[in-house]
């Protein structure tokens, strides 16, 4: 979070870089080679990159605690897309990780989808799997 603040009060809180926002949750997990992220150049409107990075934040946290990063073997991938005009889809892929199986709303969940939907106006999916999670977060980027 306080990356984020960094790059909002350097650049005189005009829009982000998509990128800059998701690095700067993963510094730690990139350094160790646990996640990879990648994606085209998309500019983020200051008002939401605060609460984006939050619920990026958050994503991490959770893969750490409990998801693919808390085991050795765990990997994160984020990318990013321009989905159309005016929005971008982040897809955040944890593989080696614990079995998911059915997810159950908790904390984590509530926390990201009300940062994403309700303070960002995007769209939240989710799914479990073998060895990980899934999540797709669609956001405006106007």
């Amino acid at each position: 979070m306080a990356r984020t603040h960094e790059l909002l009060s350097q650049d005189s809180w005009k829009p982000i870089e998509l990128g800059a926002i998701i690095r700067s949750a993963l510094p730690l997990y990139e350094a160790a080679q646990q996640c990879a992220s990648e994606g085209p150049v998309l500019m983020v409107p200051a008002e939401k990159a605060r609460p984006l990075a939050m619920a990026l934040h958050e994503l991490a946290v959770n893969a750490a605690k409990h998801g693919a990063m808390s085991r050795a073997t765990g990997r994160v991938h984020v990318s990013w897309t321009r989905s159309e005009h005016t929005s971008a889809t982040i897809d955040w892929v944890e593989s080696g990780g614990p079995s998911v199986g059915e997810l159950r709303p908790g904390a984590g969940m509530k926390i990201v989808r009300g940062l994403v939907e309700h303070e960002i106006g995007g769209q939240v999916t989710c799914s479990g799997s073998d060895d990980g999670v899934t999540w797709r977060l669609v956001i405006p980027l106007e």
